[in-house]
């Protein structure tokens, strides 16, 4: 007989100990591009926390982590995702997106990604006074940065842009 999987419920309604592989997360659904088609939709998970700053963890903390790859649940099943293959991913503006992400000077940019696709939206740069223009931005990103067309939100990957048009 095949050894059972233990179960992730603890017995008799215990508190999960913290060797449970479990974790409460948060989900948000979004649209992943990657380097290769096709484009999958799906849910990522989030964790309630976030070190850097207060509140949740956000599908930008995600995407510039340390892990190289990430889950993504879709009608097909959990797949993992290498994060050094994806283009981009779209999330609505709202509940993701927070004041912070609006401060500096905005600039609306037309990017080609990897993939042959153009991707119209703003930037917001807020960096120290002479080192304000877009290529600065470019150059100083973080891996995943913020683009903001109408009411949803990329994080374009920087290595996936080809040109910019500023």
């Amino acid at each position: 007989m095949p050894p059972t999987k233990p179960s992730s419920t603890p017995p008799n309604n215990e508190p999960a100990s913290a060797n449970d592989p479990k974790v409460a997360k948060q989900t948000r659904s979004v649209l992943v591009r990657l380097a290769t088609p096709p484009e999958l939709e799906g849910t990522l998970f989030l964790g309630l926390y976030e070190a850097t700053h207060a509140g949740p963890q956000t599908v930008g903390d995600l995407l510039n982590g340390e892990d190289p790859f990430i889950p993504l649940k879709t009608s097909g099943g959990v797949r993992l995702l290498n994060i050094d293959q994806i283009v981009c991913v779209r999330t609505p503006f709202e509940g993701e997106a927070d004041e912070l992400m609006t401060l500096g000077e905005r600039h609306a940019v037309t990017l080609t990604l990897i993939d042959g696709t153009s991707l119209k939206g703003d930037i917001y740069i807020a960096l120290p006074e002479g080192h304000r223009r877009p290529k600065d931005f470019f150059n100083h990103a973080p891996k995943f940065f913020p683009l903001f067309k109408d009411d949803q939100l990329f994080y374009i990957n920087r290595r996936a842009i080809t040109a910019a048009i500023v």
